[in-house]
């Protein structure tokens, strides 16, 4: 279940801060909103899944699929540059993530 819940906090925080540029500085009433509800669903969400899973495998599980995830959405929705090298960076980031989880004792 602890997988379940991080599964789901990770696409909150992609939703979170992908919408995060639409508020133009929280002054868009309805833009706002919506990412103020989606950034409290994904800390809910987080919480849950550390309440199970290790913290330490959780968050960086969380903050390295999140930067990866916002990176390809801003690529297809925003139109931000993407090269071999943000995709080289994007392999470290996940390597690390996953490294922490593969060599941890338990």
């Amino acid at each position: 279940m602890g997988w379940s819940y991080l599964l789901v906090a990770i696409a909150l925080e992609i939703a979170w801060a992908s919408t995060l540029k639409w508020t133009e500085g929280y002054t868009r009433p309805g833009p706002s909103l919506v990412n103020l509800v989606l950034c409290l669903a994904n800390i809910f969400f987080l919480s849950q899944a550390i309440k199970i899973l290790p913290t330490a495998h959780a968050y960086s599980i969380w903050t390295g699929l999140g930067a990866v995830g916002v990176a390809i959405v801003a690529y297809w929705l925003q139109g931000e540059p993407f090269g071999l090298a943000k995709i080289g960076c994007m392999a470290l980031i996940l390597l690390g993530a996953t490294g922490l989880k593969a060599f941890s004792p338990g």
